[in-house]
């Protein structure tokens, strides 16, 4: 148990561990008016439909699709504030945001006798270097993807009610209604290295097709953060979310020569549209959050707290899904492609603080 003032442990009736799990002596007429969080984050997304890059020439079997540049596991942060107020200190207003550090993947293809691409590439050229002498018969392909996620939320909250003097419940819940602004960013690039070429070499034997896509979601969320205590000081939860929005997408879509020189239809396919295309749209767009996990009040005021996050979207627009059969098709990198679905998951852990 924890002493009168409320500030520190006495452990003179048994396990330090178990009496604490059980509670501590606290003063009923305290109630913290602020909270803050900050924890610690390692998340991963789901693959999109892929698209095929690179062929066998020899079988037409299929050696890569841009999913291979599969993204890995990468940290990141989570920090919020809140502030109570009312009677009781059962309403407030919460603020929060975390972000992933960029998630990388790469993938590389090649054969002794060369590789082929399903994707159309003989109208275009680089410095008047047709696209079929980087990308067919070509030494090797890569494929690299950069993606990056941010969010930001404003809410108020409705805390239940029900409490002992010490502020305690065995089941609690938290109503939050607010507006959230999600950012998910995804760069994906195909590059294809001439016959008789080495990566990093000369870089005029080097093509790239860059397809950079930023999905910007504003709109409205509510939720529910419900307890469940297992002792006084440990507590499990689920906290749902779910909002509606509207999602602006830029898209980009460029071809350039290693050197950065831009690729540009040739003048025998009649097309006199240049890189890059840039595009934009407004889609409507669902968003869904749910947390999962433990807390445990170790020391008055302190918790620590452990968890599982899942965030899911639909109506988004995916790199993967920008990327035409035929490279010169305007008409389709005009038209963004914004039914695709994201999965972002992970663990957070950390610690939070009334005062």
């Amino acid at each position: 148990m924890y002493d009168d003032s409320g500030y520190g442990p006495s452990f003179g009736t048994g396990s330090s561990f178990w009496d604490a799990l059980c509670g501590y002596e606290c003063d009923p007429t305290y109630r913290p008016t602020w909270y803050a969080a900050a924890y610690g984050l390692i998340f991963t997304r789901d693959r999109a439909n892929g698209v095929a890059t690179t062929v066998n020439p020899g079988t037409g079997e299929w050696l890569m699709r841009t999913t291979d540049a599969d993204v890995d596991w990468r940290g990141g942060y989570d920090a919020k504030i809140g502030f109570r107020f009312g009677a009781n200190k059962n309403w407030g207003i919460e603020g929060g945001y975390w972000t992933i550090d960029r998630f990388r993947g790469f993938s590389a293809a090649s054969l002794p006798g060369g590789v082929d691409t399903p994707l159309a590439v003989n109208q275009i050229e680089f410095a008047g270097v047709n696209g079929n002498s980087f990308f067919n018969n070509a030494a090797g392909h890569r494929v690299a993807r950069v993606n990056r996620l941010e969010s930001a939320e404003v809410s108020l909250v409705r805390s239940s009610d029900v409490f002992d003097a010490c502020g305690f419940a065995p089941i609690d819940f938290t109503l939050l209604a607010g507006v959230r602004y999600v950012v998910f960013r995804e760069e994906l690039t195909f590059g294809g290295l001439a016959a008789g070429g080495a990566w990093g070499g000369s870089l005029t034997d080097e093509a790239y097709f860059s397809d950079r896509v930023i999905n910007n979601l504003i709109g409205f969320q509510f939720g529910i953060d419900t307890g469940f205590h297992l002792a006084r000081t440990l507590r499990i939860f689920a906290t749902p979310k779910f909002g509606i929005y509207n999602n602006h997408i830029d898209a980009r879509f460029d071809a350039y020569r290693g050197d950065f020189i831009r690729g540009n239809p040739t003048p025998g396919s009649g097309i006199t549209r240049t890189y890059p295309v840039d595009v934009d749209r407004d889609v409507f767009a669902v968003l869904s959050q749910i947390d999962v996990g433990v807390d445990w009040e170790f020391a008055p005021h302190w918790s620590a707290v452990a968890g599982y996050r899942l965030l899911a979207a639909t109506g988004m627009g995916l790199a993967d899904h920008q990327i035409p059969n035929d490279v010169v098709d305007f008409a389709s990198l005009d038209r963004i492609k914004s039914n695709g679905s994201l999965l972002i998951h992970g663990a957070f852990a950390g610690l939070q603080f009334e005062f």
